[in-house]
Parts: C-alpha cells; sequence; structure tokens
C-alpha cells in the first residue's frame, strides 16, 4: 500500500518577533517599530532598510572606559580598559532584539545566511533571547539542518522549561531527523503543558503510526479533527490508518476530505488514487496519479511501483 511521506508533518516554523524597550532611543524606536509594521504588510525589503537602521540608531561612538562595552561580536573582559583615546562603538543590548527581528525579514527575502548571521549576533548580544534561538532553529529545521535546529531548541527548553510550543516544535525536528522516541516525549510533554492544538495532536498520531501504536494514532487524529474539524493532515492520517485496516470506502473518504482542505497535498492525490485502483476505480485513480504527479513529480517512481504490484496482484487473482 502506497503510504505516503513522512513530511505530511506541519511544519513547525516558531518565528518570533520581540516588542520595543521603553530605554530604546526614540528615534531607533520608530525604525524599529515601523519596520515590524512592513515585515506584517510583507515590505520585507522595507523592513530589513529600518531595522538596519535602527541598529545603527542603537550603536552610537564612545571613548575608552572601564565598563565593558558589547560590540556585537565580543566585549572586553571583566575589569579590562578600552585604550584611552581609542574610539569605540557602543552597542544598545536592545539591538538583540532588532536583530532577531531583522533575521526574520531577510529570511523571507530568501536571504538564509543572512538571516543566520542576524541570529547569531542577536544571540552574541543577548545569550538568553529566546526568540533568536526560536528563529536559528526554525531556519535550521527548514534547511533540514536537523543537528543546528535540535541544538538551538534544546537552548530555549533549557532557559524555559515550560515552554509547550518548543516541545512541539522540537519533536517536530526529532521526527523529521528519524528520532521517534524523543519525538514522541515532546509531542507527549506539550500535551501535558496544555497545548491543546490539532497540530500537536496529528503530529504525534504521524509519529505513533510510524512506530506502530495504530490505536493510539487513531485516537490522534480523531482528537485532532475534534479540535479542528479543518485540519487536513489529520484527515491524512486517519485516511492513512483506515487504509492500513482495510476500510477503504472511508479511507478515501478522509483522502477526499483532505483534498477539499489543501488542494496542494500530492500524498493525498496519490494515496487516493491507489486505493481506487484496489476498488477497480482505474479510470478515477489515473486522475488522481496526474494530479498528484503534477505536484509533485518526484513520486512517480513511487507511484508507478504500486501500480505494477496492484496488476501483479489482479494476476495472481
Amino acid at each position: 500500500m502506497f503510504t505516503g511521506r513522512f513530511a505530511v508533518f506541519f511544519m513547525m516554523m516558531v518565528l518570533c518577533f520581540v516588542v520595543a524597550s521603553a530605554q530604546t532611543p526614540r528615534t531607533a524606536e520608530d525604525f524599529y517599530q515601523r519596520g515590524n509594521r512592513r515585515y506584517d504588510q510583507k515590505d520585507y525589503e522595507g523592513a530589513v532598510a529600518d531595522f538596519t537602521r535602527a541598529i545603527e540608531l542603537n550603536s552610537r561612538p564612545g571613548r575608552g572606559s572601564s565598563k565593558p562595552p558589547w560590540n556585537g561580536e565580543s566585549r572586553l573582559a571583566p575589569g579590562e580598559n578600552a585604550p584611552v583615546g581609542r574610539e569605540i562603538r557602543v552597542i544598545d543590548p536592545f539591538n538583540a532584539n532588532i536583530y532577531s527581528n531583522r533575521a526574520l525579514a531577510r529570511y523571507r527575502q530568501g536571504d538564509i545566511e543572512g538571516a543566520i548571521n542576524d541570529c547569531n549576533q542577536a544571540i552574541a548580544i543577548n545569550p538568553r533571547l529566546t526568540a533568536a534561538y526560536k528563529n536559528r532553529g526554525s531556519i535550521r529545521s527548514e534547511q533540514e539542518d536537523f543537528e543546528g535546529a535540535l541544538a538551538d531548541f534544546d537552548r530555549v527548553i533549557a532557559i524555559d522549561p515550560q515552554d509547550a510550543e518548543m516541545h512541539h516544535t522540537r519533536g517536530y525536528a526529532r521526527a523529521k531527523k528519524g528520532d521517534f522516541s524523543g519525538a514522541l516525549a515532546d509531542f507527549d510533554r506539550a500535551i501535558a503543558l496544555h497545548l491543546n492544538t490539532a497540530e500537536v495532536y496529528s503530529n504525534r498520531g504521524h509519529v505513533r503510526r510510524e512506530i506502530g501504536n495504530i490505536a493510539g494514532a487513531l485516537a490522534d487524529f480523531e482528537q485532532a479533527i475534534r479540535i479542528n474539524p479543518r485540519y487536513a493532515l489529520a484527515f491524512y492520517g486517519r485516511g492513512m490508518i483506515r487504509a492500513f485496516k482495510n476500510d477503504l470506502e472511508h479511507a478515501i473518504g478522509d483522502l477526499s476530505q483532505t483534498i477539499e482542505l489543501d488542494p496542494q497535498l500530492p500524498e493525498a492525490y496519490g494515496n487516493r488514487g491507489i486505493l481506487r485502483m484496489h476498488l477497480g476505480q482505474d479510470a478515477e485513480a489515473e486522475k488522481d496519479f496526474a494530479e498528484c504527479l503534477k505536484l509533485e513529480p518526484k513520486l512517480r517512481n513511487d507511484i508507478e511501483k504500486r501500480i505494477q504490484a496492484i496488476k501483479a496482484e489482479r494476476v495472481r487473482r
């Protein structure tokens, strides 16, 4: 049976904006707030420009001093004085928040390297700014750097162990990495911390399905549908469980509901086509396969293998 790819998990992107501080110089705060508004309006180029200007205004010239100033990358050791007469650059600690937000705007522009660098700068300035770790970890996860993502998510949870959404996000990264037991532990913890969303139950359902806990998976998909009757991936997951149990008519019904809610999910078309072939509905199946391959041509070999297997089974009968 064609069971689809594991990538039908809900993609967790926990991108975090941070609010302005009243201690920020007024003009810098103006640029920061306008940058946030431009980001919300999807004017990412304008947002980057505003955040950059806010950083510049918060980075002021200074002279040698006994205080260890931030420079965005390193700082003087405690008690070490800057050389007398040497101009240095004093960075406002709030710049960590601005760098973190600029990282998101750069990410939306497709500037992955710039986004990661901004997260690095934010963390260098404020090593306890969880938003920067979340942003960097989410970007790394989407780039399939799961080791790097998990390191960032681990750091967030070390700072705030009660962050339910972060447990969910780390569970997603662990699942994508193939660590199903770790993913299950994180999803369980997220639910224990009262994260009551269709996404967390659906993702746990997919993990339970992967490890063979069919009853648990079905219960999770049912709960996800109760929470959000329009959550496509929960219907997809339930459809796959029903297909596994050979309840093909109801499985097709769930996949049809999935497609109605999310017409861009190729696995739903591919799996529905396979189930329809099992029921002798070849004409309808061909339409499903065509739509599946239009959305995701890389599934062609998988589908062709399943089709040949069904045809061979028919000959044996």
